[in-house]
């Protein structure tokens, strides 16, 4: 992971998300992939029944 997307997921986690159409959304993305690739195969699961279950809305 890149300090970009580091500092990118850290302010999501504050509640400061990136607008659709930018380099801070690319790179939101492409941590939140980075680190699910890193999950063990046990939770799997649980990371896909997440995404079914909440929305993210990226259009707000």
């Amino acid at each position: 992971m890149n300090i970009d997307e580091l500092l990118t997921l850290y302010l999501s986690g504050m509640g400061l998300h990136p607008t659709k159409y930018t380099n801070s959304n690319t790179n939101l993305k492409n941590a939140i992939l980075k680190l699910e690739n890193t999950v063990p195969q046990k939770y799997i699961d649980d990371i896909e029944k997440a995404k079914e279950h909440f929305h993210f809305d990226s259009d707000s």
